[in-house]
């Protein structure tokens, strides 16, 4: 066989798995990252095969509302949020897909990362859901609504003590895509099902403190039809390379199908206020 002939056999063969494999109920007992038929690592070499990419931006944004009327907001960077409230510089959890476990706010996913101080305020759809803090007369809508694009899914935070200051502080974890309204992409999840085979997690700030982001572990929670639950754990550094001279990109050769029983899960640093991944989709089945 010619070198040519080798090399195209490889390519055709790198990919040849059964879709259907990638979703396989006796999976639970497996590793997240592992080199099982359903479950496996991906070439890591430069892009792999994929039919589909897009990308996903996580974006915190910190604001104040005052206690006296509730119509006053502001926002807030995160570095006088450490001056003004440093019992609040704490991490915040985000949750990507899982539309199942989305319908209830995120209960099973906010229940295996817990916060600190922080307490959630609910998930909301830009331009579908009810804005609470919109009220008649609030500046709400100008100061944190102008940073929101119709399709955005918002995941609401606040804390503080308003009975000692004169503020109460949010968080607004906002998840967007650039290529489809977000929300428009979660909602095909109740039915459609894709394969991922790689995550391009790029992180913006690359100072020291910024590249602390990645020691935040990415979780695979799956919750079946009746409730019963399962999580694993993939770490971002360990996928760091010596001959990787962008320190704000990191590839993550991981090959699972998504449904809308999977979630992926992990907490953002308080001064992460925007990082980035690209997927790319091996295959996808719409049903």
């Amino acid at each position: 066989m010619k070198q040519h002939e080798q090399d195209l056999l490889q390519a055709l063969n790198a990919d040849s798995d059964a879709f259907e494999n990638f979703f396989d109920a006796d999976g639970a007992d497996r590793p997240l990252i592992s080199v099982s038929p359903s479950n496996k690592l991906a070439k890591s070499k430069g892009n792999p095969t994929f039919s589909a990419q897009f990308d996903l931006t996580i974006q915190t944004v910190y604001a104040t509302q005052d206690v006296a009327t509730g119509l006053v907001w502001a926002t807030i960077t995160p570095a006088a949020l450490l001056i003004a409230a440093s019992s609040l510089c704490t991490k915040l959890a985000f949750f990507l897909f899982g539309y199942s476990d989305y319908t209830s706010a995120y209960a099973n996913a906010i229940s295996q990362f817990p916060l600190s101080i922080w307490q959630q305020s609910g998930v909301r759809i830009v331009g579908r859901d009810v804005v609470l803090e919109d009220q008649f007369g609030s500046n709400w809508k100008v100061a944190i609504g102008s940073q929101l694009r119709q399709g955005d899914v918002v995941l609401c935070y606040y804390g503080g003590n308003p009975n000692a200051g004169a503020s109460l502080y949010w968080a607004y974890v906002i998840i967007r895509s650039t290529q489809v309204a977000y929300g428009t992409l979660l909602n095909a999840m109740s039915s459609d099902r894709f394969v991922i085979n790689l995550i391009r997690y790029i992180q913006n700030d690359t100072t020291p403190a910024g590249l602390l982001q990645y020691s935040n572990n990415i979780a695979m929670l799956q919750q079946t039809l009746y409730g019963k639950s399962n999580k694993d754990f993939v770490s971002p550094n360990s996928f760091k390379k010596p001959d990787t001279f962008q320190n704000g990109i990191i590839d993550i050769p991981l090959k699972k199908g998504l449904d809308k029983q999977e979630c992926l899960a992990s907490y953002l640093n308080y001064d992460a206020v925007n990082i980035q991944w690209s997927i790319f989709v091996w295959s996808t089945k719409k049903l």
